[in-house]
């Protein structure tokens, strides 16, 4: 979908991704086709993640051959940023390639917590050295505001207010909390032309 400065792209983490796959030649046909001077940003979404810092979901099939068939995929073509989900929980990555931080390669999140939170806790106490920021017990979504060709705001929101009463009445839901801001980072872009 191109929807002014981002190119969304929308993948599938349940159907086959290896090189002569339907699903990875039209990745490769889509990323060769975009214009980076018309549309700077080249956003990736897909449901379980490459880089999982909680215990959830870690390191299972759908993840990790996705990975090896599709990373070096959006290395080459510059994408800019990762959605993923499948983790009921919310992690904001570092810009990494092949598990490493480095500036080139896209930023990954995690933005699960929509309808449920996960309990499991993080796969390490430590972060992994690509997390930024990481939470799981939390329910919110996410909003992406594009600046321009090289600046981005992202935000984590909350959407549920945790100190809500309830009586057989009414329930009485304060508002107080809800729709804060939980995280918020100004991306940068390097790959504008």
């Amino acid at each position: 979908v191109n929807t002014g400065p981002a190119y969304v792209i929308s993948l599938s983490s349940y159907s086959s991704s290896e090189a002569n796959s339907k699903q990875n030649t039209w990745l490769r046909k889509e990323l060769n086709s975009i214009d980076r001077v018309v549309t700077p940003w080249v956003i990736v979404v897909f449901h379980a993640p490459f880089y999982n810092t909680f215990n959830w979901h870690h390191g299972e099939s759908e993840e990790t051959v996705m990975q090896d068939d599709f990373e070096h995929l959006f290395v080459e073509f510059h994408v800019s940023l990762v959605f993923n989900g499948h983790t009921h929980a919310y992690m904001r990555g570092n810009n990494i390639i092949f598990g490493e931080h480095n500036a080139s390669g896209p930023q990954y999140f995690i933005v699960g917590c929509g309808g449920g939170t996960s309990e499991n806790g993080f796969w390490s106490r430590k972060p992994e050295k690509w997390v930024l920021f990481r939470k799981y017990e939390v329910y919110g979504y996410g909003m992406l505001h594009i600046v321009n060709s090289t600046h981005a705001v992202w935000e984590l929101r909350n959407n549920r207010d945790e100190d809500f009463t309830e009586d057989s009445e009414s329930m009485d839901v304060s508002t107080e909390g809800l729709y804060r801001v939980l995280d918020q980072s100004i991306l940068h872009n390097s790959f504008a032309v």
